[in-house]
């Protein structure tokens, strides 16, 4: 842990900021040259709101990582159709008319739709799908898996197909026309091709409470085909933001975010820009995040530039 004090003494008022990697042991001298030399303020208790904050937004990474997750299942969809052991991924829920719910930590909650990448005989290019993707009635009704064995030159060789009585909607997210009849050829690569080009959009919400504050927000990553999901980031956009913290009468205030989401390390890129306002003391904070260093945080007094 490094904790450093830089105090910088301009033509314009003077500046101080603190700054922490691991964790917010700060010295209320850091702040003296910002403070009314008769206040009577315990800094280092106020300050430990910006604690509270970076806690919120390690409980959005799990939510964040877990809607990846689900993406990453569905590509798998079609094998596992193939062998007869389909269903919704562990810890994820059906709550009905195409929307998914799970709890990945007591203090998160997602919500997961997806939406149609092009149109097809049931809805248009962006709808929401209204079925659950993940239940192989939506695609095949009475499915079945028929075998056929030949023998050649090379040897024997067996063709799988899938068999069913009739078509859900799903089959045509699979490439299979609305028309086609039993039995169809199965094409695992090419199905799952189809299928992973459906978009997944995700709601992560977070509620976090402790003895000093209680935090929430929503955050949400801009939709993606499923088979993008896995790699690259996320431009995360943020709502429904609350903060107060308690013993000091504090109102945190989200001033900016310019936040990624790594999908390969499950890490944030960016920073979060804040503010904790009180009746006897004010500060702003910053939250950087990139993929060595997780929720550094500089600390300075109100109208300084961190």
């Amino acid at each position: 842990m490094r904790i450093g004090c830089l105090c910088s003494l301009l033509v314009l008022p003077i500046l101080c900021g603190c700054k922490h990697e691991s964790t917010i042991t700060a010295r209320s001298s850091c702040f003296d040259l910002c403070l009314d030399a008769s206040a009577h303020v315990d800094v280092e208790g106020e300050i430990g709101i910006a604690m509270d904050l970076r806690d919120g937004f390690e409980r959005a990474q799990g939510g964040l990582a877990a809607s990846v997750s689900v993406a990453g299942a569905l590509t798998q969809f079609v094998q596992s159709m193939v062998d007869l052991k389909a269903g919704l991924p562990s810890g994820l829920s059906y709550e009905g008319g195409g929307v998914y719910s799970m709890q990945p930590n007591a203090d998160t909650q997602v919500q997961i739709r997806f939406y149609l990448p092009a149109s097809t005989s049931f809805g248009a290019a962006g709808d929401a799908v209204g079925f659950d993707l993940f239940d192989p009635a939506s695609y095949f009704t009475s499915l079945g898996v028929k075998a056929e064995a030949s023998i050649g030159l090379s040897g024997i060789s067996t063709k799988l197909s899938f068999t069913f009585s009739s078509l859900g909607p799903g089959a045509e997210l699979l490439g299979i026309a609305p028309n086609a009849s039993s039995p169809v050829p199965i094409d695992v690569n090419g199905f799952s091709s189809h299928l992973a080009n459906v978009i997944i959009g995700a709601q992560v919400s977070v509620s976090h409470a402790s003895d000093r504050a209680n935090i929430a927000f929503s955050l949400v990553p801009e939709r993606k085909a499923v088979s993008a999901t896995g790699s690259g980031s996320a431009t995360l956009a943020i709502s429904e933001f609350s903060g107060q913290g308690f013993e000091f009468a504090q109102t945190l205030r989200l001033d900016s975010i310019d936040l990624n989401f790594q999908s390969s390390t499950s890490a944030y890129d960016g920073v979060i820009h804040a503010s904790a306002l009180g009746p006897d003391f004010g500060f702003q904070m910053l939250l950087n995040y990139d993929q060595a260093i997780q929720g550094d945080i500089t600390l300075g007094c109100l109208g300084v530039e961190l």
